[in-house]
């Protein structure tokens, strides 16, 4: 028997290569940075100019724009509905980087007091400050940049494109790379290496956002070339049913009247002894009403394109003559000696709004509601994990000096499969199941079960790789943090204590891997309520354990700590999943026999 390997399969392969050749750029250019500054004053200016820039505009909104917009994009393409899609994009991109940019601008007039909450001190003479400022300016001009990257990137993985949307970060790590590279080259001061490194990370990202803006364009006018849309599949449909209409009425023995024309849907009359058919010269015309009236002429109709039009008028009253390039439909006008004033326009004011454009405009609004509505959940979501990481920096800032760099180590280093292999799972799952969704909730039991088990697929798939990579990394933990920093001043003490934090977190990672993929499905079909509830409940949890376990074991148990909070996300989750409707399915047996 042949195996037949699935398309997503290469697919993730593929999207994993693109996600490792990025942490290959971005380690080199985190091991440069540390070459090149080491732990001068200038490095903490730098890194203390980008936190703010980095956390609201990367960490949080983008991080949030880029995954909330994947399900209604991701329906809009897969409709057809092209001029909707790319008008949901493009202004997904402009009000979030206009909220954004207000945010900048606020931070841009508490300058010296956000150097001060950043721990930076006071200005003294101000040279501090000035130094801080000129690093400051430019990296805040990048904030509101990042989520045009970030409406750019789910635009692009709800289309398909899932190469260029994983590539996009590889353009700003490479300019600071080659910044840094540079710098040492030429022996150039760190000062002012500072200022080139700040100035390359915002080419960086106005590259990268404007790249990813050029990729979207170039698919739609791809698109607009190779697909139908759903318009034209309905015009489609409207014309058999005419043509169908027609031939019932000749099987039933009436004739049709002479029709001249080059392109035109059927025209439907009833034929009456004593009256007579006019003439119609028309380009293109859409079906006219029946007229049955034994003393009513019917007017001359000369048009290139013309909607319908249904004029009755009164017994023994002629009808005018109405020329004109578009029309919109008259309505019926029956009174007795009333007559018709001539209608004489050429496509004016009175021309009407193409249902293609009505169309798009309403699924615009209805897509940019759905997205909008989803972020505020997604939002706090975030906000609780990042509460939790913030939470064990605090606690172990009152630990044993050089925690903090040994936590954030060995925080790093665990989360490589995450970076490299659980985000490509979760980049082409979140469409896929977005496109078996319709809104808030599943088109059908069927497609409900078929999304689910796409789920739990992936949930195997992913484990099989996870849990051998994180037993690795648990029992090859010193050897690994050995070979990557132990050099210089990071001796074997800062080797031990971030090979015991990196214990806990390189178990962690498998109960967030299944949080991840566990909420694609619930963003795809809407329902984030239990999920910030859920989550809220592992930080809460997570916290707890810190503050328990941590004066009796010490730093190593941050590491389990977060394990802890992670494996019960991960249950939570998978519980909710397998539930439907407040019931679990068989016990959750039926879910996972739909897996095989």
């Amino acid at each position: 028997m042949r195996l037949r390997i699935p398309r997503g399969v290469f697919l993730v392969g593929g999207v994993t290569a693109v996600n490792l050749a990025g942490a290959g750029v971005a380690f080199a250019k985190d091991l440069a940075f540390a070459a090149y500054f080491g732990t001068t004053r200038a490095a903490d200016l730098l890194n203390t100019a980008y936190l703010l820039p980095e956390t609201i505009g990367y960490n949080l909104i983008a991080a949030v724009v880029s995954v909330a917009a994947v399900p209604a994009l991701s329906r809009l393409w897969s409709q057809g509905c092209y001029p909707a899609f790319a008008s949901m994009a493009r202004r997904l991109a402009i009000h979030s980087s206009a909220a954004l940019a207000a945010v900048a601008l606020v931070l841009w007039a508490g300058g010296e007091g956000v150097f001060r909450m950043l721990g930076q001190g006071a200005p003294g003479d101000g040279s501090d400050y000035r130094a801080w400022a000129v690093l400051y300016w430019p990296l805040l001009a990048a904030l509101p940049i990042f989520p045009i990257f970030a409406a750019y990137t789910a635009a692009l993985a709800a289309a398909g494109s899932f190469y260029a949307a994983a590539a996009a970060p590889l353009l700003p790590n490479a300019m600071m790379l080659a910044a840094v590279i540079g710098c040492g080259l030429l022996n150039v001061d760190r000062t002012t290496g500072a200022v080139v490194y700040a100035g390359a990370i915002l080419v960086g990202v106005v590259a990268m956002a404007g790249l990813l803006r050029y990729r979207c364009l170039y698919l739609m006018s791809l698109a607009a070339t190779r697909r139908p849309t759903r318009s034209s599949a309905r015009g489609a449909a409207s014309d058999m049913v005419t043509q169908q209409s027609v031939r019932e009425r000749e099987a039933d023995g009436r004739t049709h009247p002479p029709i001249e024309t080059s392109a035109q849907p059927s025209v439907r009359e009833h034929e009456a002894a004593d009256q007579a058919h006019p003439r119609i010269e028309t380009m293109s015309q859409s079906p006219i009403g029946e007229r049955e009236a034994a003393d009513q002429a019917h007017p001359s109709i000369e048009t290139s394109a013309q909607p319908p039009v249904r004029i009755r008028g009164a017994a023994g009253q002629p009808h005018p003559r109405i020329e004109t390039m578009v029309q919109s439909p008259i309505r019926e006008r029956e009174a007795a000696g009333q007559a018709y004033p001539p209608i004489q326009t050429a496509n004016r004011a009175f021309a009407p709004v193409p249902e293609q454009s009505l169309h798009a405009s309403a699924a615009t609004r209805e897509g940019l509601r759905a997205v909008y509505s989803g972020m505020a959940p997604l939002l706090l979501l975030t906000l609780c994990m990042q509460a939790g990481y913030a939470f064990e920096r605090a606690v172990a800032a009152n630990l044993a000096s050089g925690t903090v760099t040994a936590l954030g180590y060995a925080y790093r280093v665990a989360q490589f499969p995450n970076w490299v292999f659980v985000s490509a799972v979760t980049a082409v799952l979140l469409p896929s199941l977005s496109r078996q969704t319709d809104g808030p909730g599943l088109r059908g039991s069927a497609a409900g079960e078929r999304a689910r088990a796409e789920v739990l697929r992936a949930l195997l798939g992913t484990l099989a790789v996870l849990l051998p990579a994180a037993a690795l990394l648990f029992a090859l933990r010193g050897f690994v943090i050995e070979l990557l920093f132990g050099r210089g001043a990071f001796g074997a003490g800062s080797v031990r204590m971030t090979a015991d934090l990196l214990a806990g977190y390189s178990l962690g990672v498998v109960g967030q891997a299944v949080s991840a993929i566990g909420l694609r499905y619930f963003l795809a079909i809407g329902r984030l309520r239990d999920c910030v509830l859920i989550y809220a409940v592992a930080a809460a949890f997570t916290m707890g354990f810190d503050l328990l376990l941590v004066p009796r074991y010490g730093a190593p148990a941050l590491g389990y700590g977060s394990c802890a909070g992670w494996t019960l996300n991960a249950l939570l989750i998978g519980w909710l999943l397998v539930r439907k409707r407040g019931k679990t399915i068989e016990g959750g047996a039926g879910a996972w026999k739909t897996v095989f």
